[in-house]
């Protein structure tokens, strides 16, 4: 990495690469130390936009919001995995929500990240009325009596209440986080708005403990 700044500078100029951003992970100091070790004039960071992830990462590990991550995630598979039962899904949906601009999909997250965890979360919710009615279908849930134990679960999970209070609570918390990974993930964000992305979320009055724990009264 080095030898090639080196090769961009003698064309460029000395000193016109001020600096390198990677991943975050832990072998990526070394290199860091290396770089800046070779040459001075140069600054290492890791990638900014990965931060709000981490932060994320540990909100869900917060015990009701890893309960409400968990409960989304059985209840969006159970239908997305079932053919039948997805069909029916959107078929209601046509029928409830009309225009197309107005459905929204179940989605599953991946694993490399976290904020595809509360777009789970948020489609379920959105579509909270579709999936009641659904389910509410005997002819067709009788269908899978071979699944009667992730059957049972969805089924009280879609009938708690406290579960939707609980999950509408989560994309609360999570949305001012979402939407500073999604400001500094946009091609057109300068590293000098970092700071102050970051002040504004520390900031933010949703944070301010009597704040979230009048949040937390469900």
């Amino acid at each position: 990495m080095a030898t090639v700044i080196e090769k961009v500078e003698r064309v460029a100029g000395k000193g016109s690469v001020c600096a390198v951003v990677t991943d975050n992970a832990s072998n990526m100091r070394k290199s860091w130390e290396l770089l800046e070790e070779r040459l001075h004039t140069l600054t290492c960071n890791g990638c900014s936009a990965h931060t709000p992830n981490l932060l994320l990462k540990d909100m869900f590990g917060i015990g009701f919001i890893g309960d409400v991550l968990t409960k989304a995630v059985a209840i969006t598979k159970f239908v997305r995995k079932r053919p039948a039962l997805l069909y029916h899904f959107r078929a209601k949906q046509r029928q409830r929500l009309g225009s197309r601009q107005r459905r929204r999909a179940l989605m599953i997250p991946v694993s490399t990240r976290w904020y595809p965890k509360t777009n789970c979360i948020s489609s379920v919710v959105a579509n909270e009325v579709v999936l009641r009615d659904v389910f509410l279908n005997a002819e067709l849930v009788s269908r899978y009596s071979n699944a009667t134990v992730k059957l049972n679960q969805v089924q009280a999970n879609l009938a708690d209440s406290t579960f939707w209070t609980e999950a509408r609570v989560v994309l609360r918390l999570g949305n001012p986080v979402i939407k500073v990974l999604g400001a500094l993930e946009r091609d057109g964000c300068c590293l000098s708005m970092v700071y102050h992305y970051f002040c504004k979320l520390k900031n933010n009055d949703l944070y301010k403990r009597e704040i979230v724990m009048s949040t937390l009264e469900f």
